[in-house]
């Protein structure tokens, strides 16, 4: 396992904070995937993405008593200290910076999906989502009407989740508003399998 120093810890902090903003911060993503427990073989989830959650995915614990909020601000204008840096001693915070740099593409390439092993006690997550090139898997807390990310590993999916369900297509819009969902991610060879009478009304809309 390497171990980062702190000043490549704080570059890859912003660098990844970038991405995260850019591609998933303040947004909200409708996942389609291929399940066949749910009798027509069409499932979905709805994943919202905040600022707050990236400082949990890190791993990093910071000096100053900084909110998640303003943590992740922080890391945006590449205003962290590295003396403040600070790894867990279990070696987690290493592993998660490893791949933190994958994370804001996941839901924009070819990934995989399924519902949680529980295999880890220290992890609130439901389901999984992961990397077809298994590097990373992401847990996703299932809380109210929404989901939320709640941790990053560097682990492939296929050691977290019960069965690796395809994912037909992704879409994607701002939490918050009225535009239309827009997809940011297909796969063109099986997408013609979904069943769109298990979608909601404005995905479908989407769809068309």
């Amino acid at each position: 396992m390497k171990k980062f120093t702190r000043d490549e810890t704080v570059k890859i902090l912003h660098e990844s904070s970038i991405a995260y903003r850019e591609k998933l911060a303040g947004r909200v993503f409708a996942v389609i995937y291929q399940d066949s427990s749910a009798g027509a073989g069409t499932a979905w989830k709805r994943i919202v993405f905040s600022e707050s959650n990236f400082a949990h995915l890190t791993g990093v614990c910071y000096a100053e008593q900084v909110t998640p909020k303003v943590f992740f601000q922080m890391c945006c204008n590449n205003r962290l200290s590295p003396t403040k840096v600070r790894f867990r001693k279990d070696g987690v915070t290493h592993l998660k910076l490893a791949v933190l740099s994958y994370l804001a593409e996941v839901l924009y390439h070819k990934f995989w999906i399924g519902i949680s092993l529980h295999n880890d006690v220290y992890i609130n997550a439901d389901y999984f989502v992961g990397d077809t090139k298994n590097r990373l898997s992401l847990g996703i807390h299932q809380t109210g009407n929404k989901d939320v990310p709640v941790s990053l590993k560097n682990q492939s999916v296929r050691d977290n989740v019960d069965v690796l369900r395809k994912v037909y297509a992704v879409y994607s819009k701002r939490v918050g508003t009225k535009e239309a969902w827009a997809c940011v991610y297909v796969d063109e060879k099986i997408v013609h399998e979904i069943n769109q009478d298990l979608l909601p009304q404005d995905i479908r809309d989407a769809m068309k």
